[in-house]
């Protein structure tokens, strides 16, 4: 199926109509879900252990994670998509595998389409609708 520019005029509504607020709840609930796999991961018995060569680059991890988790601790409830996106690249640049757990590979993933893909396409969404005066869903 190639690409349908009527499927997707169909969905610039819906997606525009995409709140910064619903934006960042998703994104601090995909932040959420990286820390509780990497705290799962970090428990678990094949994680490597000091002297395993993977065990630098964990430990590395292991540090992000909590200044991540600190950090999202101290956010106050209203913090802005910006701010929230922002504590979400932390988690996203560092590349997480393999060797590791796949659970935390796959919230990383799906992090990265949160905070990075689906902002990106409500942004461009709400540009269209702009331009082309088609006033998002309600």
């Amino acid at each position: 199926m190639g690409f349908d520019p009527e499927l997707a005029a169909s969905n610039i509504p819906a997606l525009a109509a995409i709140t910064d607020a619903e934006l960042t709840a998703d994104t601090r609930a995909r932040i959420q879900t990286v820390l509780t796999a990497w705290s799962a991961w970090r428990s678990s018995v094949t994680y490597p252990r000091p002297g395993h060569h993977q065990y630098q680059i964990n430990d590395d991890r292991d540090r992000l994670v909590a200044e991540v988790t600190a950090t999202l601790e101290q956010l106050p409830p209203a913090v802005d998509l910006t701010g929230m996106v922002d504590l979400a690249h932390r988690l996203i640049q560092p590349a997480w595998g393999p060797p590791g757990d796949h659970g935390v590979e796959h919230a990383v993933s799906e992090l990265r389409h949160t905070a990075v893909n689906r902002t990106s396409l409500v942004r461009e969404a709400r540009s269209i609708s702009r331009a082309s005066g088609v006033q998002p869903d309600p």
